[in-house]
């Protein structure tokens, strides 16, 4: 419970709609939970996949650092919850159960779509 509050409260919710939110290659320095919507993540023209809200983007360029390697992209209004890497760190010097916090939520996250 203070772990999600503290993880929780790291974010601020916004809305997009059709926009991109990772482009391969680049860093974008978040990683997003979906609250509403549907976001398709597409990797060398393969046929996208689609993630639903509870699912998570960019979780795999916040543990490795890497550039993203894939697209991912907005499928009309999408409403999100996106944590800054650099606020989580700051958070973690403070608190580490920010750290534990989010490792967990995105370790859930990847093991859900590794099975």
């Amino acid at each position: 419970p203070f772990d999600f509050y503290l993880l929780w409260s790291a974010g601020e919710e916004f809305h997009v709609t059709d926009e991109q939110l990772t482009t391969v290659g680049h860093h974008h320095g978040h990683v997003s939970l979906i609250l509403e919507g549907t976001v398709e993540v597409t990797e060398n023209g393969a046929t996208p996949i689609r993630l639903a809200p509870g699912q998570r983007v960019g979780e795999m360029c916040y543990v490795s650092g890497d550039a993203a390697r894939r697209d991912a992209q907005a499928v009309g209004e999408v409403r999100l919850r996106p944590w800054d890497q650099e606020r989580l760190d700051a958070h973690q010097h403070v608190d580490p159960s920010a750290g534990r916090a989010m490792s967990q939520f995105i370790q859930r996250d990847l093991a859900s779509k590794v099975l």
